[in-house]
């Protein structure tokens, strides 16, 4: 049986953090850093609510055959399952953060964990019914296991003692905000080393990345009606969960741009005419033609990537390049 909820996050990213969220994103402070809150779930109280991007996100995985970073990080992950394992001491507690939808459960998660055979398997994510799938998924297999509906960014998790590795697939690390006057490599160590204050010294973490630059291939990827709904549930969320006046969520559509001097793909909205609204008594005017971001996807190069890494705090004990764009790292904390 799987414990429900047995593992308990201090919930420090509460509404009001979703409030300072919005608000910063709609003052230009930050953009880009709402993928938390993309993963959302509609609201069994009302009827039709648009706020379900959990189910998007399925949607666009199996309408998308061009949306490559799953497939390419399973075949990476499959191939090299056993040489991870054999870097990694015996009886680990398996911490996955952000576990995701049935696919990636299925073809990394699955098989990451039946190489490694820890002794109990715990997943984190923001959405109840990935976090609660993925346990199932690896009870089925033999596995203890646990979960827990958290930001395991911003949340305290109380986790079971021992030694852990923790692991992080689908390039979620890289979901980070662009913040005026901080340079995205910066960003991205702050963000190792927010991930970091969960391990102790010792712990390891297997992460995938992400580091394809072809703009065609990227362009297929993610310039996807379904992954505009999936990015626009999060305007519905702001309408459904915050004080609003005048604020339409329908009035915008979606957006995908990609960057090639910083090597992100932005996923946003924009309007075709200027739009006013006021959020909890702030007022704001949305340009037409402003394309506001909601979630980035850096594609860091590899160096970058790692020079982060080690400078929030881990070593690299060994990285797996399993074609020019996708790696599979086995880190440890120290």
């Amino acid at each position: 049986m799987i414990a429900n909820k047995l593992i308990k996050a201090t919930h420090t990213a509460s509404g009001d953090y979703f409030l300072n969220d919005t608000l910063d994103l709609f003052r230009g402070v930050r953009t880009g850093h709402m993928n938390p809150y993309a993963f959302n779930e509609p609201d069994p109280a009302i009827s039709n609510d648009p706020v379900r991007g959990g189910q998007h996100w399925n949607d666009f995985i199996a309408a998308n055959p061009h949306y490559y970073t799953v497939n390419a990080e399973a075949d990476c992950i499959q191939q090299n399952a056993q040489l991870i394992a054999n870097l990694l001491p015996t009886d680990l507690i398996s911490v996955e953060f952000g576990p995701g939808e049935g696919k990636a459960i299925r073809t990394k998660t699955l098989p990451f964990n039946q190489a490694i055979s820890p002794s109990q398997y715990v997943s984190i994510d923001v959405n109840s019914v990935y976090a609660h799938q993925a346990a199932s998924l690896l009870q089925e297999a033999n596995i203890a296991s646990d979960f827990v509906v958290a930001d395991f960014f911003h949340d305290n998790l109380n986790l079971p003692e021992g030694r852990k590795a923790f692991s992080l697939f689908g390039g979620l690390l890289c979901n980070i905000p662009a913040i005026r006057g901080k340079g995205p490599v910066d960003v991205l160590q702050s963000t190792f080393a927010l991930m970091r204050d969960h391990f102790e010294k010792g712990d390891y973490l297997v992460i995938t990345q992400d580091a394809c630059h072809d703009v065609q291939k990227l362009e297929a990827a993610y310039d996807h009606p379904v992954i505009g709904q999936y990015i626009l549930s999060v305007l519905h969320k702001i309408k459904r969960d915050l004080n609003t006046t005048n604020f339409n969520p329908y009035a915008f559509e979606f957006a995908m741009r990609y960057d090639e001097r910083q090597h992100c793909v932005t996923l946003g909205f924009v309007a075709d005419k200027p739009q006013s609204f006021k959020i909890e008594d702030e007022a704001y005017t949305i340009p037409a033609g402003k394309v506001i971001s909601l979630v980035n996807s850096y594609k860091f190069p590899h160096p970058d990537f790692v020079t982060a890494a080690c400078s929030a705090g881990f070593k690299v004990v060994r990285s797996f390049n399993c074609n020019q764009a996708t790696y599979v790292h086995v880190l440890q904390s120290i």
